[in-house]
């Protein structure tokens, strides 16, 4: 059983319980009912939150209210004005919500814990001296956004400021400070531009070292735009007494971004006036006090819009979308191009680097491009850039398209309207099925494939040919274009391409203009036929006049089975395997062929000046290649003849003819003198042959020996029928003779003259009465 004393303290203990729930529960109903107004507690309530600030607080009235929302009890206060102690103004609300802990008021100490702002207008300004303003007005009140008057009485940044004002992470303030449904004006008059933003809801508060941290999440309104944005940061006071030394750390997402309207409300980034691309940016970033980027890492998204730029060809380049990261480091910017589409289809990615953020800016860029077609490079390839190269690939590459390029850039930028100082530029393109124009009407290699590579360092053009062809049947299975000089004012070119195909092709190509080669050769390269390969080589300046004695060229040709008409006149080769070389003074080779079916070793040379051509013939003529060559001597000689024949012409229709012949298997048989060599005797002869509009004309030396002492020498001279007309026998010696003779013919007939040491004919007509007669053997004719 309980005692006395203890059945009554029971009772109070019941009795003080019932009336503290009596209490709450009427403090409940009240607060349902309302805010409980606390004018009576106004001026300590004012003493306490001035003492916890340290600045002088002023409030036009104060209420005990609930939230109902989110359950939280505080006090409800309006007309909150803050000044310093000597009555310089701080700031103004018209509105605050502020929460208080629970457990120290029950331990007999006020402290706030929360402040709420609900529905005020944020005015900001920062003048040109750097120094800040802020003004606080409720959405009811706010009919205007003009920003405030009054400035600052200090230069610390707004976010020390706001710090020091609401004892953000000090023992004594608040722990958080909440913004909802809030609008804000920021004006800053040292850039000249405004910011305005809508439904901001931002959370400021102090972490266990007491530095400031937060979020916030507005619409940032842009002419023609609304732009999402959430932030989140977080502020170190490394000396909460140096204001300069404080850094901010921020991550950020913003949606719905357009740069290129940024930029226009920031006269500092004119870079990003062109981009005309909506874009998201996900980003974090250390700022220092006042704002100034330290450390930046952010990806950029964008879809589908345009650049423009005055030095882009067209100045509008269309956009389909990409993905760009972008970091900040020690003074270096680095831009990863992850993905870059055109409207066009064209993919580009790469690195940009920016060693320092100040003029002079020093520029490393390696950018790799995907699928661009050569109709869509004039439209993506700046006039600026490498103006040269451009010029000529612009010119003379077209059809096709660049499966892949890549580029390598070290520049200095001295200023902003500065001209680059490009220290080293390599770039290179592989190209696919286009055609490569290289010199004057000389038709274009199409379908080529291969790759073309500039290094700015030598100012020099490079570009390789593969799997190409020239009209007519002709293909190009490699080649190569080099030009020189492309950093100076003249340019020089080279060209060297391995063309196959028809004879006939070939020889047309080189008659081309400006070569015009088969003409100077007297061929006609639509009668020719064969197979050529043909090793091009020509080099000249590029100049819009180019003279013919300016271009070196050289072609090494190798003909296989090989047919031209008229080599000489009424000469044509057959069967000829063949190698050439071309170049601008002539033409030189040889090779084995048959020259009006006649098989001959041949050896070739042409020359575009007085030299004329030169035809060196080493083979066998029988009596059938005698007549098809219109040899002289039929009926004198039978059977072969091993002959080594130089004929050189030094103007069209005039030629000289040497000849070294070779007579042992042949017979040889002049009637008039009853002289006969039989096959198998050995015997040399060597003639020098005038030809004029390809007939024989005179013979004007020749000589006769065998191996027996016999032998003649002298000169002869034709008629229009290739007659003679006149012999002259300078010695001939004769078993028993051995003397001098003359021959003409006159229109009485022929006069003969003989002197010499012997003449005795018996021997000649024992000899000849030995042999078998020749019906065929000519004799001088009577005119």
């Amino acid at each position: 059983m309980l005692d006395g004393f203890t059945r009554h303290s029971v009772r109070t203990l019941l009795a003080l319980l019932v009336l503290a729930i009596g209490v709450f529960g009427y403090g409940v109903f009240r607060l349902a009912q309302g805010p409980v107004p606390l004018d009576f507690a106004l001026e300590p309530l004012e003493k306490t939150l001035s003492m916890m600030s340290g600045n002088t607080i002023r409030m036009r009235q104060a209420a005990l209210s609930w939230d109902s929302t989110s359950g939280d009890l505080g006090l409800d206060l309006r007309g909150i004005t803050m000044s310093t102690p000597d009555g310089g103004h701080l700031l103004s609300l018209p509105t605050a919500w502020l929460e208080f802990s629970g457990q120290e008021l029950l331990r007999g100490r006020f402290q706030p814990t929360v402040l709420r702002l609900t529905g005020l207008t944020l005015r900001g300004r920062r003048t040109e001296n750097g120094n800040f303003m802020l003004g606080v007005q409720a959405e009811s009140d706010a009919t205007t956004l003009a920003p405030p008057a009054e400035e600052l009485a200090d230069t610390r940044s707004p976010a020390q400021w706001l710090t020091d004002v609401f004892l953000l992470g000090k023992p004594n303030g608040l722990r958080q400070v909440r913004l909802r449904d809030t609008r804000v004006l920021l004006v800053d008059e040292r850039m000249n531009v405004e910011w305005r933003m809508n439904d901001l809801s931002a959370t400021l508060q102090a972490d266990p070292s007491g530095n400031p941290l937060g979020g916030m999440e507005g619409t940032l309104i842009l002419p023609g735009q609304e732009t999402r944005i959430t932030l989140f940061g977080r502020l170190n006071l490394a000396d909460p007494t140096q204001p300069d030394d404080d850094v901010w750390t921020v991550n950020g997402d913003i949606a719905n971004l357009m740069p290129s309207t940024i930029a226009a409300r920031l006269p500092g980034l004119p870079e990003l006036t062109g981009l005309e691309l909506p874009s998201q940016v996900t980003a974090q970033a250390t700022l220092d006090s006042r704002g100034h980027p330290q450390s930046l890492a952010a990806r950029l998204s964008f879809g589908a819009g345009r650049l423009v730029h005055a030095e882009l060809p067209t100045g509008v380049l269309a956009v389909a979308g990409g993905e760009i990261n972008v970091g900040l480091q020690q003074n270096r910017l680095d831009i990863d191009i992850n993905s870059l589409t055109l409207g066009n289809g064209t993919g580009l990615t790469g690195k940009v680097a920016l060693n320092r953020l100040q003029f002079p800016l020093q520029v490393e860029a390696a950018l790799a491009v995907k699928t661009v077609s050569l109709a869509d490079l004039p439209t993506l390839w700046p006039a600026s850039v490498a103006p040269n190269p451009r010029r000529w690939i612009l010119t003379n590459l077209s059809k096709g398209g660049v499966s892949e390029a890549s580029a390598k850039l070290k520049a200095v930028l001295p200023a902003r309207d500065g001209e680059p100082d490009i220290q080293d530029l390599t770039a290179t393109l592989k190209a696919a099925n286009i055609d490569v124009a290289y010199l004057g009407k000389l038709p274009p290699v199409e379908g080529v494939g291969g790759s073309l590579t500039y290094t700015h360092s030598d100012g020099r053009l490079a570009m390789t040919l593969q799997d190409g062809r020239v009209r007519g049947g002709l293909t190009v299975p490699s080649g190569s274009i080099a030009i020189t000089g492309l950093k100076a004012k003249d340019q020089h070119m080279a060209l060297n391409m391995q063309i196959e195909g028809p004879v006939s092709e070939a020889l047309a190509l080189l008659d081309q203009p400006p070569l015009g080669f088969m003409k100077r050769f007297g061929i006609d390269p639509k009668q020719s036929n064969g197979a050529a390969q043909v090793n091009l080589q020509m080099g000249f300046p590029l100049l819009d006049a180019l003279k013919v004695e300016q271009l070196e060229i050289a072609a090494d040709a190798v003909l296989t089975d090989a047919a031209l008409r008229n080599v000489i006149e009424d000469v044509s080769l057959s069967e000829a395997a063949l190698t050439l070389k071309v170049t601008r003074k002539g033409l030189s080779g040889g090779g084995k062929g048959k020259l009006n079916g006649v098989g001959f070793q041949i050896n070739w040379t042409e020359s575009f000046g007085d030299a004329g051509r030169s035809l060196s013939l080493l083979g066998a003529v029988d009596d059938s290649g005698r007549a098809a060559l219109k040899l002289p001597g039929a009926g004198y000689v039978s059977g072969p003849i091993d002959l080594n024949l130089t004929y050189l012409e030094s103007k069209p229709k005039q030629a000289r003819v040497q000849v070294k012949a070779d007579l042992t298997r042949a017979r040889l048989e002049v009637a008039d003198i009853l002289y006969v060599k039989p096959p198998g005797e050995s015997a040399q002869a060597t003639a020098d042959l005038v030809m004029e509009n390809n007939r024989l004309t005179q013979i004007p030396a020749f000589d006769y020996r065998t191996a027996t002492g016999r032998g003649a020498e002298g000169s002869v001279q034709f008629d229009s029928r290739m007659d003679i007309t006149q012999a002259v026998l300078r010695r001939v010696q004769l078993p028993g003779t051995d003397l001098a003779a003359s021959v003409k013919r006159g229109r009485d007939g022929w006069t003969i003259g003989l002197e010499g040491r012997a003449l005795d004919l018996t021997a000649l007509m024992a000899e000849r009465a030995k042999q078998p007669p020749n019906p065929k053997a000519p004799r001088f004719r009577s005119p």
